[in-house]
């Protein structure tokens, strides 16, 4: 400046989505062959799902009702009884989303919420129902059970028209946190990537 003292601009990084040019493993040349693997049967699988919620450590009460919910003042779980989860069937009779994927599906869910505990990753969940920091968490939590679901393979739940339903569901009230502030998306993203990480390696 006039005086001679250096001028110093204090420049912020920018948030951004980088893309990356992926291959098939069959474009490239020389490339020895993958090793064949078979998928785990799905009762291994819902079973190692159950296992990974049991070391949560967070207790979990079933209940006749239709609400599922994590208390953060208990530090627990209350979910639907077992029972009350039905297969869903199409026209021709097939199942097409098991009631023990709907099942762990919610529970998942409600797990993923039992992460932003203060003794976990402590995330702030003290908003009111329909607040925008609610919003948030419910996006949060129901982002973090997808990647947890694919994860572990119970992705194939995902495809069910029933359980894209109770997604849209969620949409309605995420729209309006998104439309409020446009990095609330990606926030969540990035913090439902803590948390299903968490799960998954401490776990």
């Amino acid at each position: 400046d006039g005086e001679g003292k250096p001028i110093f601009d204090i420049v912020r990084g920018r948030s951004y989505l980088r893309s990356y040019t992926v291959f098939p493993a069959s474009a490239i040349a020389n490339m020895p062959p993958l090793p064949a693997t078979e998928p785990e049967p799905v009762w291994a699988v819902r079973s190692q799902v159950e296992e990974l919620i049991e070391k949560m450590g967070v207790p979990v009460r079933h209940e006749p009702g239709n609400r599922a919910y994590y208390s953060i003042t208990t530090d627990s779980i209350t979910i639907p009884a077992r029972a009350q989860y039905k297969d869903t069937v199409n026209a021709s009779g097939h199942v097409v989303e098991a009631a023990s994927d709907k099942y762990l599906s919610v529970l998942l869910h409600e797990v993923c919420h039992a992460t932003g505990a203060k003794h976990r990753l402590a995330r702030p969940m003290s908003g009111v129902y329909g607040s925008p920091s609610y919003q948030r968490e419910e996006l949060v939590a129901e982002t973090a059970s997808c990647f947890l679901l694919s994860e572990t393979g119970l992705a194939c739940a995902a495809t069910s028209t029933e359980t894209m339903a109770r997604t849209a569901a969620y949409l309605s009230s995420w729209r309006q946190a998104i439309l409020d502030d446009p990095k609330a998306l990606m926030t969540a993203f990035a913090e439902a990537e803590k948390a299903a990480d968490w799960v998954m390696q401490r776990h």
